[in-house]
């Protein structure tokens, strides 16, 4: 019901479809042209790209430290803690999330594809820091024990393995619905 409710409204107030506007190819300039002016639609693509950047920017930076912790922690390869004597930086951990990135982005795939590559990294974010969550006990069982807010390890074990298997189903939904795009892209 209140999916038709906020149908109605937009197709009175705006007197537009909704289901049209699902099948933009690019909904947010798309549906600006129908209604705003030219320098508002552009402003809405600078808005746009600009929440594409800084998603991936967060996970490209965010990604190498946690790989560097959970290999510190014997949760990844100890080749993933080495640092360098000068910097200090933990080149590995960095380098298997920079390269990889800069060679996509080199391609020009296009706002779906990057889109899809930021999901889909939070994404894998969220598994590595489940199975992270369920060595936890084992690592540090003194910390587990102190910790103020203690989930039992049964459920623990539950609500990471929850988290990998619905991380698993989005990044399969994606894949699917995006496969074209991603056969495409290779």
């Amino acid at each position: 019901a209140s999916d038709v409710y906020k149908r109605q409204v937009f197709n009175k107030v705006m007197g537009y479809n909704p289901d049209e506007l699902a099948e933009l190819g690019a909904p947010l300039t798309q549906a600006g042209w129908l209604f705003l002016p030219a320098w508002a639609v552009h402003f809405l693509s600078i808005g746009a790209l600009g929440a594409g950047l800084t998603s991936i920017n967060a996970g490209v930076i965010g990604m190498p430290r946690e790989i560097f912790a959970q290999s510190r922690d014997g949760m990844m390869p100890s080749l993933f803690q080495h640092v360098t004597k000068k910097q200090k930086t933990p080149i590995w951990a960095i380098l298997a999330v920079f390269p990889p990135v800069m060679v996509l982005l080199l391609f020009n795939l296009g706002e779906d594809f990057y889109g899809f590559l930021a999901v889909g990294a939070l994404l894998l974010t969220n598994i590595t820091i489940a199975f992270a969550c369920m060595k936890l006990p084992k690592i540090y069982p003194d910390d587990y024990e102190r910790s103020p807010f203690k989930i039992s390890r049964g459920w623990l074990t539950f609500i990471s393995w929850a988290a990998v298997v619905t991380s698993g189903i989005f990044i399969v939904l994606i894949l699917l619905d995006k496969q074209n795009l991603i056969i495409g892209a290779i």
